[in-house]
């Protein structure tokens, strides 16, 4: 039954059709907005503190611009340059006793990254540490130096002597030893050594004894002035703290 015209149908599609491009139309011009409108809100990549900021408010930037710096001072990582000699003791994942400028007491970090390749000039191998704060630091800061101790190599229950009591003398090594009521010299033999390591009495460092001496030995660790190799002496005895 035809209850319209067949020209009044084909307006009527033809005005749907007109709807539905416009639809079309409005929705990607939306979207265009809203993309835009994203374009203008920044999200850092973590969380931090702003470090450095590179424009100004209602400052026009072209794409690709830097617009702050941030660093997370909970997380840090330190390069430390390792001589070509040694780096073949260096693992991922080794501990480093680390002590950073203006913050008191150790940390420790862990080997993160070994560069493959060498420093042009010095030929040393970069080296990255990572650090935590779990707590913060608020004394650490981004750019600062610090100096680390890595344990190459670790040997234990080993006789030590402190490197105070070393002498060398014409290319040899010895200590002053306490025997029978003298001064003797002993030459001795040395392996590693660890020039942060409390040693007693106050001083720092000591040195494996390969061969030379034995437990028990009376070694001199202290500056003995003018006194030499055969002049009669005596250990004083311990004071009562």
């Amino acid at each position: 039954k035809q209850f319209i015209s067949q020209n009044a149908f084909d307006n009527a599609r033809s005005s749907v059709d007109t709807a539905a491009a416009a639809r079309d139309a409005a929705s990607a011009q939306l979207n265009q907005a809203r993309k835009a409108l994203a374009d203008t809100r920044m999200s850092a990549p973590m969380s931090g503190i702003v470090a450095e900021r590179f424009a100004q408010v209602g400052e026009k930037v072209p794409a690709d611009s830097r617009i702050v710096s941030i660093v997370d001072l909970s997380r840090m990582e330190i390069e430390a340059p390792v001589p070509a000699s040694d780096i073949a003791a260096v693992r991922i994942g080794q501990p480093i006793a680390l002590s950073i400028e203006g913050v008191a007491g150790e940390h420790v970090g862990r080997v993160a990254r070994i560069n493959p390749g060498t420093q042009t000039g010095t030929r040393s191998i970069p080296v990255y540490v990572a650090l935590s704060f779990p707590g913060g630091a608020p004394l650490a800061r981004a750019g600062m130096f610090a100096r680390g101790k890595l344990a190459l190599e670790e040997r234990r229950d080993v006789l030590v002597v402190p490197l105070a009591a070393i002498r060398d003398a014409g290319g040899r090594q010895f200590v002053y030893l306490i025997d029978d009521g003298r001064l003797v010299e002993r030459d001795l033999r040395v392996g590693l050594r660890d020039e942060s390591a409390p040693a007693g009495q106050g001083g720092i460092g000591l040195a494996e004894v390969i061969d030379g001496l034995k437990a028990g030995d009376h070694v001199v660790g202290v500056n003995l002035g003018t006194l030499r190799a055969g002049s009669r002496v005596a250990i004083a005895p311990r004071r009562s703290p």
